[in-house]
């Protein structure tokens, strides 16, 4: 019965860990989910380079999806700035 729970936990581990780590990947390229299986399914990426005219580079990628304050970033505090309907975008499109 332990080894049985311990595979099931080991299997549990990576499918959060992968989950993970692609929405680390998310946050980090500044898309959602629905833009990535977009340009999944179409096969070429949207802009020139490759990048999402909202990819505004590693640090403030993150900003824009965890808050300003690194300090709340593991705690559910507040949310991210601005009111949700206009997002800053690249200026060199």
């Amino acid at each position: 019965m332990i080894a049985l729970g311990s595979l099931l936990a080991l299997f549990l581990g990576f499918v959060v860990g992968g989950f993970a780590l692609f929405h680390t990947f998310l946050i980090i390229r500044n898309m959602t989910t629905v833009e990535f299986c977009e340009r999944r399914k179409r096969g070429r990426l949207l802009t020139p380079g490759g990048r999402s005219r909202y990819d505004l580079g590693f640090w403030n990628n993150v900003k824009a999806a965890l808050g300003d304050n690194p300090m709340f970033w593991l705690a559910p505090y507040g949310g991210p700035s601005g009111d949700g309907l206009s997002f800053p975008t690249r200026e060199n499109l």
